[in-house]
């Protein structure tokens, strides 16, 4: 399996804090102990690379990646991490990250009622309404929708918040009362219990608020648009001339939201013509893993109500790489869709384990998996598994380095089977 073409992973970390090279770390690791068993005389190398004029802004500086390499042979695979969380320096209070959640709860409970007739099945596989269970019932019919059912997302603590979350921000402010009082073994106890939330809120919430407040005049709006302008900047110098011949964008958990929104901008960009199809082009995977994306369309996409048919429209098409409505209408305005160029060649594989409460299928996307070398992986979806707890579930796609019982390898392997024959 000779490497005959220069390609660039560029990964993308998921929620919690992150240190620099991390990520970059555990995905050379795993990929790098797979591909060797391919290529017994591969070899890694800590890269510089040099750019100049970054992006016609004037700004010269040098970018760190991974290079691996089979000496005899021309191609190269180098490897950047995109480390998004430099980025996160907006604090998250307790009380707005959860008064997002309860919006988004009733947002997406209103849009499983208003859709529940046109598609149930559909809409069904995309809530995992299965996996979390059916405690409490909104409208009629045999389909019952669980509100704060994605705060499971975050943890399996956050579960037991599902049915005291409308009361959350009152129960934080009797904390910070108990906390503030002057009996000492109260106080302590109460502070205690204020630091462990503060902790979650600010390590696995704070990220989840950070990039998903769609509110265009929250602080924390600009966050989100710094991180995708970022990992778009970050994708235009990869694609830039002949320095590589393919991209594969990898992501896990938040990070397969943030490349997959990425690669709506690239679409839009390339449309708009401010990048080149050949290079767009060269995006040649996506790769997600831990992924939510199903649960964060239904949760906290933007919904725009039916008679608002033209911002619908724009919206669908601006974020509509691979998407599958829920609902099949016709407007009485049609503006098309002006998205001629659309990564139609990408191939998608998304990989998901059972205990992983983060992940799954992906329904509500068209992966289009387009497989040349494993014909039983019908639609991109790809199930891992691998012996590993629960509690370990979301991170077991990094690699078997993590230690027994505590990852597996098949991610690298089935990535280097699809893309490098």
């Amino acid at each position: 399996m000779p490497i005959d073409k220069k390609t660039a992973f560029l990964v993308i970390h998921g929620v919690g804090p992150h240190m620099p090279f991390e990520v970059c770390d555990s995905f050379v690791s795993g990929f790098h102990k797979e591909f060797e068993k391919k290529e017994p005389g591969i070899k890694a190398q800590h890269k510089l690379v040099k750019r100049e004029d970054w992006l016609g802004k004037g700004i010269n500086w040098v970018q760190n990646c991974v290079s691996l390499y089979v000496q005899e042979n021309k191609g190269t695979i180098d490897i950047y991490e995109y480390f998004w969380d430099i980025y996160m320096v907006h604090e998250v209070s307790l009380s707005e990250a959860f008064q997002l959640l309860i919006k988004a709860s009733k947002g997406a409970q209103r849009f499983y009622e208003s859709v529940r007739e046109d598609n149930p099945e559909l809409l069904i596989k995309a809530t995992d309404l299965g996996e979390y269970g059916r405690k409490r019932k909104f409208g009629t019919g045999p389909v019952e929708f669980r509100p704060a059912g994605y705060l499971k997302l975050l943890g399996p603590s956050f579960g037991l918040l599902s049915r005291v979350l409308p009361y959350v921000p009152f129960l934080i402010k009797v904390i910070d009362k108990w906390a503030s009082t002057q009996i000492p073994i109260l106080s302590h106890i109460f502070k205690a219990i204020g630091v462990f939330i503060e902790k979650a809120a600010k390590d696995f919430i704070g990220d989840v608020v950070g990039y998903l407040d769609l509110n265009p005049r929250s602080e924390h709006y600009e966050t989100r648009q710094k991180i995708i302008n970022g990992a778009l900047e970050e994708l235009r110098e990869l694609m830039k001339g002949d320095r590589y011949d393919q991209i594969i964008v990898v992501g896990h958990s938040l990070g397969s939201v943030i490349a997959y929104d990425t690669l709506n901008r690239v679409i839009q960009d390339t449309n708009a013509e401010r990048i080149k199809k050949e290079e767009a082009s060269k995006i040649i995977g996506l790769v997600t893993f831990g992924s939510p994306l199903d649960k964060i369309a239904l949760f906290f996409r933007e919904r725009v109500e039916n008679k608002k048919e033209v911002q619908r429209q724009i919206l669908a098409n601006l974020h509509g790489f691979r998407t599958r409505s829920l609902v099949e209408d016709k407007p009485n305005i049609d503006i098309g869709n002006p998205m001629e160029f659309n990564l139609s060649k990408t191939r998608w594989l998304n990989f998901y384990h059972t205990k992983d409460l983060i992940s799954g299928k992906l329904d509500l996307y068209d992966l289009k998996n387009q497989s040349l070398q494993h014909p039983e992986i019908k639609d991109g979806n790809i199930l891992i598994d691998a012996k590993v707890p629960r509690t370990g579930a979301h991170s077991c796609y990094w690699g078997e380095h993590q230690g027994k019982d505590k990852g597996t390898n098949k991610m690298y392997e089935i990535i280097i089977k699809e893309f490098f024959r």
